[in-house]
């Protein structure tokens, strides 16, 4: 059994969208492992119990799941209060959920429910949940130097925007833009505000389809300088960074996470 002096994330409460899966389960288990409560949120209710399951088989950690759609207004207040309620804090929220790879395709040829769909839970969503939880967080008592840490997924696809992912591209540096806005809003009540760049990351819905992880190293390892397709876990050991007390100083930043993609 492990030492809880050793978890870094003891008694933390931590909010994670789109958490059934991927990069949002990775790290719902990561800060689990660490001694945080985890709120796992997806808008599908049955794979955010799922995540529930493993912290509770894994870690025998305190963690409940939500259905949300971020997108939805009602459905977003409607989760923080619950979780306020049951918790009195939030001191993490990570801004997972996010769509856009059903949207490749040239700007001149998305049709307008794409767009809206991508924008609606990338842009809106993520400033929704962040909008009620900065609300929640500002009225909260500081602990050790901060009230508490928004840190939300952007892409490389934000950082260099790619033709082939026009919509998604603008919705991630969309992401990135108000990362540095709520960061600037949110200093003087000690909230910090970061994001996280992933590049290309083979998450577990992949790990099914040998054609997909072939054709994938095949074409996007020639362009990676570390020469290998990223994983969730790699994304969430760099969450673990932005969610404890070594990043305290840390806000407005965009941190890749790309195997060297963004180098040049």
């Amino acid at each position: 059994m492990s030492n809880n002096n050793n978890k870094r994330l003891i008694n933390k409460v931590a909010l994670i969208t789109g958490a059934g899966s991927g990069i949002g389960r990775a790290t719902s288990l990561r800060f689990a492992k660490e001694g945080a409560n985890v709120i796992v949120t997806d808008v599908n209710i049955e794979t955010a119990q799922e995540t529930v399951k493993l912290i509770k088989k894994d870690f025998q950690g305190e963690a409940i799941a939500f259905g949300c759609d971020i997108s939805n207004k009602d459905d977003v207040k409607s989760m923080v209060k619950q979780v306020s309620d049951q918790f009195n804090r939030i001191d993490i929220l990570f801004n997972n959920a996010g769509i856009g790879t059903y949207s490749l395709g040239e700007l001149t040829n998305i049709n307008l429910k794409i767009w809206d769909e991508v924008m609606g839970v990338n842009l809106r969503g993520t400033w929704l949940v962040s909008k009620f939880v900065a609300k929640k967080m500002k009225k909260q008592d500081i602990i050790g130097e901060l009230r508490g840490k928004i840190i939300n997924n952007a892409s490389m696809a934000g950082v260099i925007p790619s033709t082939p992912l026009g919509v998604y591209s603008i919705s991630k540096a969309g992401v990135i833009a108000m990362t540095k806005i709520y960061a600037q809003e949110l200093a003087p009540f000690k909230i910090t505000v970061n994001s996280i760049c992933p590049g290309f990351h083979v998450t577990g819905v992949y790990f099914n389809d040998e054609k997909f992880i072939e054709k994938a190293l095949e074409y996007w390892g020639r362009s990676i300088p570390l020469e290998r397709i990223g994983t969730a876990e790699d994304v969430a050991n760099v969450m673990f960074f932005l969610a404890s007390e070594d990043s305290n100083y840390l806000t407005g930043q965009s941190i890749s996470c790309d195997g060297g993609c963004t180098v040049a």
